[in-house]
C-alpha cells in the first residue's frame, strides 16, 4: 500500500516538476518581449522627433537658398473717375466689366446749363470786342486832331517868332505882337488838352482791352466746362463694379466709376523681413497664379518698399502689412513688387499667388 502510494507520487512528481521547470522560461518571453515592444516605441518616438527637427533644420537652410511667399497677390492701379463738373448723368455709354480704350466716352452729363452760360460769355466777350473797335476809332480820331493842333502850334510858333523880331526893329507893333503871342498860347493850351485826351482814350484803350482778355478766359472756361460733360478713358482697361445710372448726380468730389488700367500689371508679395536681404531689383522670381494654375511663370523683381507703417491708417503713402494671420503674430513682411516678363491676357486684381526666388 505504502509502494503504491510511493509510485502514485512519483509518477505525479514528474509533472510538478516540468510545470515548475516550465515556469521561469514563459516569464523571461515575456519580458523580453515588453522590453522589444518599448524599444519599439521609443525608437518611434525618436524618429518622430528627429523628423521634426530635420524638417525645422531645412526650412532653416532653405531661407538661405530660397525665398518664398504665399501671402501675394495680383495688384494693377485703379482710376477712379469723377467728372470735372457736376451735374445729372444724361447717358451712360458703357456696361460692367468691359473692356475700354483710352479716349473712349464713358458717360456724359446734361449740358444745358453749360450751353447757357457758354452763350452768356460769348455775349460778353462780343461787346467787350465790339467796345474795342470804338475805342480804336477815337483814338484814332483825337490823333489826328492832335496833328492839326500840332501844326496849328507849330505855325502860331513861327509867327510870334518872326513878330518878335519885327517888332524889335520897331516894324511891328505891340498890339499885333500880343496878339500873336495870345494865339501861340491858345494853340498851345489846344494840343495840350488834345493830347491829354489821346491819353485818356490810350487807357480806356487798355481797360476795354484787360475786359476783352477777361471775357475771353471766361469763354475759354465755359467752352471748358461744356467740355467736361463729356467723360472720357484716360486708360485701358476694364470698368469695374459700374453702378452708375441716367440721372444720377454727380460731382467734381465723387468718384462714380472705377478703372481697371490694364498696362500695370504686377504682383505683390509680402516677404518677411529676413527673406529680402538677398533680393535686388532685377532678380529673377518665380510666380504661381490661382487664376492660371499648373504653370510657374516667370518675373523679375521691380521694386522693393523702403517703409512700411506700423499703424493702420486711412491713408496710403505708406503701406501698412498685418502682422497676424488666424491670431497667429508674424515677423514683419516688406512688400516686393513683381513684374512678369510675359504677362497674360486675362489677369485679376486681388488674385492670390505664390512666388519663389532662388538666391
Amino acid at each position: 500500500m505504502k509502494k503504491a502510494i510511493a509510485s502514485s507520487d512519483s509518477a505525479s512528481t514528474p509533472g510538478i516538476s516540468a510545470k515548475s521547470s516550465e515556469t521561469p522560461s514563459a516569464t523571461k518571453g515575456g519580458i523580453s518581449s515588453s522590453k522589444a515592444i518599448h524599444k519599439t516605441y521609443r525608437f518611434q518616438v525618436f524618429c518622430f522627433i528627429g523628423s521634426i527637427l530635420l524638417i525645422l533644420l531645412i526650412t532653416w537652410l532653405s531661407s538661405y537658398v530660397i525665398a518664398y511667399t504665399s501671402d501675394a497677390y495680383m495688384d494693377t492701379n485703379v482710376v477712379a473717375v469723377a467728372p470735372q463738373v457736376s451735374g445729372k448723368v444724361d447717358h451712360v455709354f458703357v456696361h460692367d466689366n468691359q473692356p475700354i480704350t483710352a479716349g473712349e466716352l464713358l458717360f456724359t452729363l446734361d449740358p444745358t446749363p453749360y450751353q447757357i452760360q457758354l452763350s452768356h460769355v460769348q455775349g460778353e466777350y462780343q461787346s467787350a470786342s465790339a467796345q474795342l473797335a470804338i475805342d480804336r476809332s477815337t483814338i484814332e480820331s483825337i490823333q489826328a486832331e492832335y496833328r492839326q493842333d500840332q501844326a496849328a502850334l507849330h505855325l502860331a510858333n513861327l509867327t510870334l517868332q518872326r513878330n518878335q523880331t519885327l517888332e524889335s526893329h520897331g516894324a511891328y507893333s505891340r498890339q499885333s505882337l500880343d496878339r500873336a503871342s495870345a494865339a501861340q498860347q491858345e494853340a498851345q493850351a489846344t494840343a495840350s488838352q488834345t493830347q491829354a485826351q489821346l491819353a485818356e482814350s490810350q487807357a480806356t484803350l487798355q481797360l476795354h482791352q484787360a475786359e476783352v482778355n477777361t471775357a475771353q478766359s471766361n469763354l475759354h472756361y465755359a467752352q471748358w466746362r461744356l467740355d467736361q460733360t463729356r467723360v472720357h478713358a484716360t486708360v485701358d482697361g476694364h470698368v469695374t463694379n459700374l453702378t452708375l445710372e441716367q440721372g444720377d448726380l454727380v460731382s467734381p468730389d465723387q468718384g462714380v466709376l472705377a478703372l481697371v488700367a490694364g498696362n500695370s500689371w504686377h504682383v505683390l508679395a509680402n516677404y518677411k523681413e529676413y527673406l529680402i536681404r538677398h533680393l535686388q531689383p532685377g532678380h529673377t522670381v518665380w510666380v504661381w497664379l490661382d487664376a492660371a494654375p499648373w504653370h510657374l511663370y516667370r518675373g523679375h523683381v521691380e521694386g522693393i518698399a523702403h517703409a512700411i507703417s506700423r499703424q493702420k491708417k486711412n491713408g496710403k503713402l505708406v503701406p501698412y502689412v498685418s502682422p497676424t494671420v488666424n491670431w497667429i503674430r508674424l515677423s514683419r513682411r516688406i512688400p516686393v513688387r513683381i513684374v512678369l516678363d510675359h504677362p497674360l491676357s486675362e489677369l485679376y486684381s486681388g488674385s492670390d499667388a505664390r512666388v519663389i526666388a532662388v538666391y
